[in-house]
C-alpha cells in the first residue's frame, strides 16, 4: 500500500520552521534540541574574580582556563611576567654604507674570482705543448736541393717593439701539421686598430739556427710554431708577443657557431665552391652570399683562382674579417666565452693564464676597433720564380723596404703608398655600456 505522505518520516510538520542551510545542502532532518536549564556551579566547578561561569571548557583554547586571553602572551592568567620587549636599534646611516660596500666588495670579488677559474679551466686544453723541439731538416732542404743556389737572404738587425701593440701570429694547421696560412694580429692599442698582416706561403726566408734558404711554411713544418715565429722575426724585424694555432675542425665550428659568414665571390669562385662543397648547396653565379662552414673553409683554401697564392690570402682575410663582423652579432659577452669555451679544444697558444684572461677581459673593447689589411710582400717588392725541388717560391726584391713597410703599418698606423693595405672599418660597436 502507498505510504501516506503526511507521515513521511522527512515531512516539515507544519508550522515548523524551514531548515537551516546547512540543512537543505547536506539533505538532512535536523531537529532543535530541547533547552536546558543551566545547571548550578558544582564545587568543582571554578567561578572566575568577575563573576563569570567557567565550568565549561573552551574547546577552542589551548588553556585549561577558560578566562584565559588566547591573543595575549603575557601569560597573566598563570600568574607570570615577561619582561617587555627590547625596541630594535635603527641602523645608522654610515653601517648602512659599509654594509652595502662590503656586499659590493663580495660581489666583484666572486665574478673575478669567476673569471679566473674560467680561464684557467680554458687553458688546460689550450697550452701549447712543444713534443719535438730538433728541427726536421730534410722539411727545409729536401734531398736533391743540396746543390741548388739560392738568393741569400739577410737576417733583421733588431727587432721593433712596442709596449701598446700585441702582436699575435695566428697559425691554420691542417691535417698533415703543415701550416698554409699565417697571418698576424696586430692589436694596436695606441691608434685603436685591429691590423692583420698576411705573411705569404711561398716567401723565401732565411731559416734562423740553421742557415739554410726555404720557403716561409718549411720553417713549420720544420720546427712547428716556434721556428716560423723564430723565423718571421728575423727575417721581418717585428717582435711577436704571443702565437694561436687553429686546427681546421676549429675554423669550421667558428663559422657554423656563426650561421655563416657574409662574402662576395667572383663567377670562378663561385663554380670552384661548388666543385669541392660537395655537400653544400651549389651557388648560382656570382654575388654576395653566406658562406657555410664547408663553402667558407674551401673558398678560403682556394690557390688556383686569381693570381695565385695572392688571392688566397686575400680571400682568407675576408672570411676572417666577415667571422669578426659575426662575433660582434653576437651582441653578449657570455656567448663569446661560450664559443671559446668549445673552440678551446682545437686551439693551441703558448699564452698564460694571464695573458689570456687579459685577452678576453678585453676583447669586448678590441672589437670596437676598425680592422686594417696588409700583405707580405706587397706588389711592388717581389717576383716569383721557380726553384728546383722547391717549386714556385716568392722572392722579395729588398728585404730592407719590407721592414720598413711591414713596421711602419704596425707601429706607426701608416699604410704604404701603392701598396695592397686596405681599410675596413667596423660596421656596429658594441654597447659596453
Amino acid at each position: 500500500m502507498p505510504s501516506d505522505p503526511n507521515n513521511h518520516p522527512n515531512r516539515r510538520p507544519a508550522g515548523s520552521p524551514p531548515p537551516s542551510k546547512r540543512s537543505q545542502a547536506t539533505g538532512r532532518n535536523t531537529r532543535q534540541a530541547p533547552s536546558r536549564a543551566r545547571p548550578q556551579a558544582s564545587s568543582r566547578e571554578r567561578v572566575s574574580r568577575d563573576g563569570s561561569y567557567s565550568g565549561s571548557r573552551d574547546i577552542y583554547s589551548h588553556s585549561s582556563s577558560a578566562s584565559r586571553d588566547i591573543y595575549s602572551h603575557t601569560g597573566a592568567a598563570r600568574g607570570r611576567r615577561y619582561p617587555p620587549r627590547k625596541k630594535k636599534k635603527r641602523m645608522s646611516a654610515g653601517r648602512k654604507v659599509a654594509l652595502a660596500l662590503g656586499i659590493v666588495v663580495l660581489v666583484i670579488a666572486g665574478v673575478i674570482g669567476g673569471v679566473y677559474l674560467y680561464t684557467d679551466n680554458l687553458l688546460k686544453g689550450m697550452l701549447w705543448q712543444d713534443s719535438n723541439s730538433e728541427i726536421d731538416l730534410e722539411a727545409l732542404r729536401p734531398s736533391g736541393t743540396e746543390d741548388v743556389s739560392l738568393p741569400d737572404v739577410p737576417l733583421a738587425a733588431s727587432l721593433q717593439h712596442d709596449s701598446q701593440v700585441i702582436n699575435i701570429l695566428v697559425f691554420g694547421e691542417d691535417a698533415y701539421s703543415n701550416s698554409d696560412t699565417m697571418i698576424l694580429l696586430s692589436i694596436d692599442n695606441k691608434h685603436q686598430k685591429l691590423k692583420m698582416i698576411s705573411f705569404m706561403r711561398d716567401i723565401l726566408v732565411n731559416i734562423p739556427q740553421v742557415g739554410y734558404t726555404a720557403k716561409l711554411n718549411a720553417a713549420y713544418s720544420a720546427g712547428g710554431p716556434t721556428l716560423a715565429v723564430d723565423t718571421i722575426e728575423q727575417n721581418f724585424g717585428v717582435d711577436i708577443d704571443k702565437f694561436v694555432v687553429v686546427d681546421l675542425e676549429a675554423f669550421r665550428k667558428i663559422i657554423a657557431t656563426l650561421g655563416g659568414v657574409v662574402i662576395t665571390v667572383s663567377q670562378e669562385e663561385a663554380e670552384y665552391i661548388n666543385q669541392y662543397a660537395t655537400h653544400s648547396p651549389p651557388l648560382p653565379g656570382a654575388g654576395e652570399y653566406v658562406l657555410n662552414d664547408e663553402q667558407a673553409l674551401v673558398h678560403a683554401r682556394n690557390r688556383t683562382v686569381g693570381r695565385w697564392d695572392f688571392g688566397r690570402t686575400e680571400r682568407q682575410r675576408d672570411v676572417i674579417m666577415s667571422a669578426i663582423n659575426g662575433v660582434k652579432e653576437l651582441g653578449n659577452p657570455m656567448q663569446i666565452l661560450q664559443v671559446a669555451n668549445d673552440l678551446a679544444p682545437y686551439i693551441k697558444t703558448d699564452m698564460n693564464a694571464d695573458e689570456l684572461r687579459s685577452l678576453l677581459v678585453n676583447g669586448i673593447q678590441y672589437m670596437n676597433y676598425p680592422i686594417e689589411q696588409f700583405r707580405i710582400p706587397t706588389d711592388d717588392n717581389v717576383y716569383d720564380d721557380t726553384i728546383d725541388g722547391l717549386g714556385q717560391v716568392l722572392v722579395i726584391d729588398d728585404m730592407d723596404k719590407a721592414r720598413d713597410e711591414l713596421a711602419n703599418f704596425i707601429f706607426n698606423d701608416e699604410l704604404p703608398s701603392g701598396s695592397n693595405a686596405t681599410e675596413s672599418h667596423s660596421d656596429r660597436v658594441w654597447d659596453t655600456q
